[in-house]
C-alpha cells in the first residue's frame, strides 16, 4: 500500500489533559517522556515516539531526532541516521515554508528501535541532562526569532543532507545528534546561546563530511599508485636482470 502523509498530534496522555500547548521544556522532560513509551512488541516506533513528546511542533520533533541520533547504542545502527535526516529534511523543509503542523509518511513513522537500547541510553543521559538543564533558559531572543528559527531549520536541513554520507564515518552521526539536539532544544526554549552552539555543530559536520571525501579521496589515490608500483616492479626488475645477462654475452663476442 503507498505510504499515507500522517498529520502528528498531540500524545493520547496530553490528550486527555487538553492542554495542546503541555510540551518538553528541557531536556529532562523529553527524556523523561520517552521514557514512557508502551513498548508491546520490544520495540519504539518513531511514531511512539514523537506522539510521547506531545504535540509535534518542530523543536520537541528535531530533539527526538538529535536524541535518537546522539547516542552510539542507537545513532550507530546502520540505516538510523538516513532515516533520521529523510525526518529532519522533512520537518526542517515545512519550518521553512511556514507550515503549522507537520506530517510525515507511514513508512517512515512505522521505523523503529530496539526498546531496550533506546531506554539504555536514556538511562546513561539521564545525569547529563539534568546538567544540562540548569544552563538552559530563554536568552538571546534575537537568534530564535522567525528569522532565528530560519536560519536554525536551514542549518537542519544542511545536516539532514549530510547524515546518509555520515554513515560511512565511524561516530560522525553522532555529531550530526548533537546539531539536531541543540536546534530541536533552543527553538523548544528558546535559548540563543543553544542557537549559537547548533551552528557551531552544524559546521562542524560539514567540515567532517569534506574532510572524510577529501582527505579520503587523496589516501586512496596514493594507496592506488602504490599498489600500481608493486605491481610494475617485479616487472622492470626483470627486465633491468636481462639486459645485464646480455652485456656479458656481446662483451665475449668482441674479445673473440
Amino acid at each position: 500500500m503507498p505510504s499515507v502523509p500522517v498529520c502528528l498530534k498531540m500524545s493520547r496522555k496530553k490528550m486527555a489533559e487538553n492542554d495542546p500547548h503541555n510540551e518538553p521544556d528541557s531536556m529532562d522532560e523529553l527524556l523523561e517522556d520517552l521514557s514512557e513509551v508502551d513498548s508491546s512488541n520490544g520495540k519504539v516506533s518513531l511514531k511512539e515516539a514523537l506522539y510521547a513528546v506531545g504535540r509535534s511542533s518542530f523543536g520537541p520533533l528535531l530533539a527526538v531526532a538529535g536524541i535518537i541520533t546522539l547516542f552510539p547504542l542507537v545513532g550507530d545502527i546502520p540505516g538510523v541516521p538516513t532515516a533520521m535526516g529523510i525526518l529532519v529534511m522533512l520537518t526542517c523543509g515545512q519550518l521553512l515554508f511556514g507550515r503549522d503542523h507537520i506530517w510525515l509518511p507511514s513508512w517512515l513513522l512505522k521505523r523503529s528501535v530496539q526498546k531496550e537500547k533506546l531506554q539504555k541510553a536514556i538511562d546513561d543521559s539521564r545525569k547529563p541532562a539534568r546538567w544540562m538543564d540548569h544552563f538552559i533558559g530563554s536568552r538571546l531572543l534575537l537568534l530564535t526569532s522567525p528569522v532565528g528559527a530560519y536560519a536554525l531549520g536551514a542549518g537542519g536541513m544542511v545536516v539532514a543532507v549530510a547524515m546518509p554520507f555520515m554513515e560511512f564515518i565511524p561516530l560522525s552521526a553522532n555529531v550530526a545528534g548533537g546539531a539536531l539536539l541543540a536546534i530541536g532544544l533552543a527553538l523548544t526554549v528558546r535559548d540563543g546561546i543553544l542557537a549559537l552552539a547548533a551552528h557551531i555543530l552544524v559546521i562542524a559536520c560539514v567540515a567532517i563530511v569534506l574532510s572524510a571525501f577529501l582527505w579520503g579521496g587523496d589516501d586512496a589515490e596514493q594507496q592506488q599508485k602504490g599498489q600500481q608500483g608493486e605491481t610494475h616492479g617485479p616487472s622492470q626488475t626483470s627486465i633491468s636482470h636481462k639486459t645485464n645477462e646480455r652485456k656479458p654475452k656481446a662483451m665475449n663476442h668482441e674479445m673473440a
